[in-house]
């Protein structure tokens, strides 16, 4: 089966690490079977050969959505949002006057998500320079379904903007200098773990449901692989919190003997480290 693009990125990083870090050679490739996404042939010595189920998988933070078991997380949103934005500087940059700095963090209202495009063009159209958030009508709205109180006095209206002012997903400000909408993207703060009153900005509630998602979805497809020596799960960190320590003591905490190792791959850093090692690799 054909080899995807993060695939790569995180065999190269393995078969670089087995190399520098244990001095242990090894070659990688794609399989015709999958389980496993990937086969490595790792060279324990001149004559031994073990030959390692590797399946590769992203830790991606995940936020609750309503309908949806496992919730949401940002590849729901950001790849959109990016192709909006290089959109929109290659049609408008060149007579834009100022830069301007689009700050989104999901979960989206949907209404905001499908006229995303549309609100940032009107602000850049109009000339306004000062930070406004695109979707105060909706943030608004979102707290008054819950007040019961009538009528809406000053005072009450004063407590649902102090409320909605946390509930701002979508913000831009108009920056001197330059011809360029810069995105700045992520999971609000105020988003929650799924099927849970934890906020995602909770590390360790963060942390485990995110390995637990991983757990439940590559467990059962590694119990299948036959004909392997080793079973490997190679992870590509896509989460801003949580250290290599921490992920790997919520892995080993979650694990009993279905898995030989887990290998963690942070690619911002270019460092892949063994996270969880059941008798893979001799300590080092």
């Amino acid at each position: 089966m054909p080899v995807r693009p993060e695939e790569k990125l995180c065999a190269d990083a393995l078969r670089d690490h087995l190399q520098q870090r244990y001095g242990i050679a090894s070659v990688w490739s794609g399989v015709d079977q999958d389980p496993p996404d990937l086969r490595f042939d790792v060279n324990r010595s001149a004559s031994s050969t073990e030959l390692w189920a590797v399946e590769v998988t992203g830790l991606v933070q995940r936020y609750h959505q309503e309908g949806r078991d496992d919730g949401g997380n940002r590849y729901d949103f950001v790849p959109r949002i990016h192709k909006t934005v290089d959109r929109l500087n290659a049609e408008l940059g060149p007579g834009m006057r100022n830069s301007y700095f689009l700050n989104v963090t999901g979960p989206l209202d949907s209404k905001v998500f499908q006229t995303l495009e549309h609100r940032v063009r009107d602000y850049i159209g109009s000339g306004r320079t000062e930070e406004e958030a695109l979707d105060w009508a909706e943030a608004v709205a979102s707290v008054r379904k819950t007040i019961t109180a009538r009528p809406i006095t000053p005072d009450i209206q004063s407590v649902i903007d102090g409320v909605a002012a946390d509930r701002v997903r979508l913000t831009i400000k108009a920056i001197q200098g330059g011809n360029k909408i810069v995105l700045f993207s992520g999971i609000s703060s105020a988003a929650r773990v799924p099927n849970s009153n934890e906020l995602a900005a909770n590390v360790d509630a963060t942390l485990d449901h995110s390995i637990s998602y991983v757990l439940k979805e590559k467990l059962p497809r590694m119990a299948n692989v036959q004909g392997y020596d080793r079973k490997v799960l190679l992870v590509w960190k896509a989460i801003p919190t949580g250290t290599a320590e921490n992920v790997g003591a919520v892995f080993a905490s979650k694990l009993k003997i279905e898995l030989d190792g887990v290998f963690l791959y942070e690619y911002g850093a270019n460092r892949t480290t063994l996270v969880v090692n059941a008798g893979l690799l001799p300590a080092v």
